[in-house]
């Protein structure tokens, strides 16, 4: 319910769930602000919308809406005060619960005693929590699915993008700020990325994105355009989706172009592989610095360092992410202009 990577995150299984028992009906509920994201996967039925501004009375509300359907089983993949609230003693009906090992993501967080047997995906969690339905645990490869209306809407707008010689969409944004690789580095980017190859760059990004994606553009303005809240999620997706390359900090634009397999670049700071959501993606090159032994902070990321250094982002270099870039562009077989 809470955040555009957490919900793309849950389409594998409901990929799996609609290959498993096709004739099932399966319904989702969702926050209003993320509603739109659920036509991405057409093997739903219902999507019950929540908006959170109403509060306990709204949720309660909804509750009182899913209670009589009787489903066979429920499926809570949040595990939060409002989605346990919403699933509990729903007519008898089994619910079965993510599990997001809490202590052992504060003993790493807090202490750096790592006890997770090994990395796992949040999208894998998903699938283990559905584990008592006999469903495969495996990740399908084809999971989110831009509708057909929504492509053509946004052809000509792509069309003329890629005619421009825009070739690198750029989400510098993120939820927490410790989690933003700084702006200074994204420019330099950018002018790399346009002196070596002649590409141009779009930045994407919400409404309340906007100040920093044009302070971002502000040295580049002939190699830069952008898009802060003009598209929609899928249509944003679809600009993803259409130009060759993504490059972001750990976002919810991130786990999108992951889901279409573009070749991306994803920079981390503060959160680590442990929490599982690295992009679901063999096309991904990960930004990353391991060594830090202040790392990880938090599972969440923060508004500022708590070291006052930032070190885990100001030493992913310019350079560093460019050469990235750069072995990102080999593996596509493009030619360096």
């Amino acid at each position: 319910m809470s955040s555009i990577g957490d919900i793309v995150l849950t389409f594998p299984l409901l990929a799996v769930l609609k290959q498993q028992f096709p004739g099932a009906q399966l319904d989702f509920v969702v926050r209003q602000e993320y509603a739109e994201l659920l036509q991405a996967a057409p093997s739903l039925n219902t999507v019950f919308v929540y908006d959170r501004r109403e509060g306990l009375s709204g949720l309660w509300q909804l509750r009182k809406r899913i209670r009589p359907r009787e489903y066979d089983i429920i499926l809570d993949l949040h595990a939060n005060l409002r989605s346990v609230l919403l699933s509990s003693s729903v007519g008898g009906t089994p619910v079965y619960r993510v599990r997001k090992m809490v202590w052992r993501r504060w003993l790493l967080v807090h202490l750096k005693w790592n006890l997770y047997p090994r990395p796992i995906s949040v999208a894998e969690k998903y699938l283990q929590t559905a584990k008592p339905l006999g469903i495969p645990a495996t990740i399908p490869r084809e999971y989110f699915f831009i509708p057909p209306d929504v492509t053509q809407r946004m052809a000509a707008t792509t069309r003329e993008l890629l005619l421009q010689n825009y070739r690198v969409v750029i989400a510098p944004g993120a939820r927490h700020a410790t989690k933003q690789w700084p702006v200074a580095y994204y420019q330099q980017l950018i002018h790399r990325i346009a002196t070596t190859y002649g590409w141009k760059c779009v930045l994407l990004g919400s409404r309340e994105e906007r100040a920093i994606l044009e302070t971002i553009a502000a040295p580049n303005p002939d190699f830069t355009k952008v898009f802060a809240g003009e598209f929609s999620l899928l249509e944003s997706a679809e600009i993803i989706r259409q130009l060759p390359y993504f490059i972001s900090n750990d976002s919810g634009l991130m786990h999108i172009a992951a889901a279409l397999h573009k070749p991306q670049l994803a920079i981390f700071g503060p959160t680590v592989r442990e929490f599982g959501f690295f992009p679901l993606n063999k096309n991904a090159i990960i930004i990353e610095q391991p060594n830090l032994a202040c790392r990880p902070c938090s599972h969440l990321g923060g508004e500022q360092c708590p070291k006052g250094h930032f070190r885990c982002m100001r030493d992913s270099t310019p350079e560093m992410v460019f050469t990235a870039f750069q072995q990102l562009v080999q593996q596509k077989g493009e030619p360096n202009n």
